[in-house]
């Protein structure tokens, strides 16, 4: 945390900021808490013990996650409101909490599409299994600067001796918002170009396509953007905490993506399987084109 500011640090940019992080923190993970909800009631009888475990980690985390984020403004709001914030005020443990869970969410949902992509490239186009290399390596690169800058949080005892390692503290946060972001390029990239080479003489089927490839572009630009706007005011809004708004949005975010992507398999079958039979009856499709198609339905 640098020692300049660029907005005078009151407590309505900084108390209220975490308010309204708080806040919106909140009902993405109402979001988050209802889908996932409905996967395990309704689309998790057939799927593998992994895909569970991602699944349960992360809403785990978003459920702590949120613990955190409420138990920190309760103490500071309430349990603490008449002791001023300075920079001798001592660091609470939530703060590092709620981080650490983001940084964990992220992680875990960006292996998890890392292995959707592993299961397109099962019949056509294996060697682009190298981007899951460059995923996974960005994932961990995230997850290392996270834990870096929480363990920076966790023992530093105040506001003061945290700020004494602010060089340190402003790159780590530049390499885990950059390289989520990237990840989330790398994904959608990638899973874009397995999507078109399933295109075909099927106007049913490249529509599929069409869906498929614009909920990859969404997915990422809403995780990505959320990404870089933390950085972007971790650097330009100093003095204030509004980087956190996005931040935490982050791993909501993340949770709902990758839970939504498996609770709409059975719809997006039905149009898979109805495109395959329209093209098995007119001949123009072959049983290993019939496969691919149920591949990426598989996927994202």
């Amino acid at each position: 945390m640098s020692t300049t500011t660029k907005f005078p640090p009151t407590f309505a940019n900084q108390t209220g900021s975490q308010l309204i992080a708080a806040f919106v923190n909140s009902v993405f993970y109402g979001i988050a808490f209802l889908v996932t909800l409905q996967y395990f009631r309704r689309h998790s009888r057939g799927d593998a013990l992994y895909v569970k475990l991602a699944v349960s980690a992360m809403i785990v985390l978003a459920t702590l996650q949120t613990i955190f984020v409420n138990h920190e403004m309760y103490r500071t709001l309430i349990a603490k409101h008449t002791t001023p914030v300075t920079r001798d005020s001592p660091i609470e443990w939530p703060l590092a909490g709620k981080f650490i869970c983001v940084y964990l969410i992220t992680f875990i949902a960006q292996l998890f599409f890392a292995s959707r992509i592993w299961v397109l490239t099962q019949n056509v186009a294996r060697w682009a299994r190298v981007s899951i290399i460059l995923i996974v390596g960005l994932a961990i690169t995230q997850l290392v600067a996270g834990s870096l800058l929480v363990n920076m949080e966790a023992t530093a005892g105040t506001i003061a001796e945290l700020g004494k390692h602010g060089k340190l503290n402003r790159t780590g946060t530049a390499v885990q918002g950059g390289a989520t972001a990237a990840a989330d390029v790398v994904i959608t990239l990638t899973l874009i170009y397995l999507y078109n080479m399933h295109r075909s003489s099927s106007q049913k089927v490249n529509s599929i396509v069409d869906r498929l490839a614009l909920y990859a572009i969404n997915r990422a630009a809403a995780t990505s953007i959320c990404a870089i706007l933390g950085v972007a005011f971790f650097f330009g809004l100093r003095g204030t905490y509004y980087f956190i708004v996005p931040t935490l949005m982050t791993g909501q975010l993340y949770v709902i993506s990758a839970v939504t992507v498996l609770t709409s398999r059975e719809a997006l079958r039905e149009d898979v399987d109805a495109a395959a039979k329209e093209q098995q009856d007119d001949g123009s499709v072959t049983k290993h084109e019939h496969g691919g198609y149920t591949n990426s339905e598989k996927s994202v």
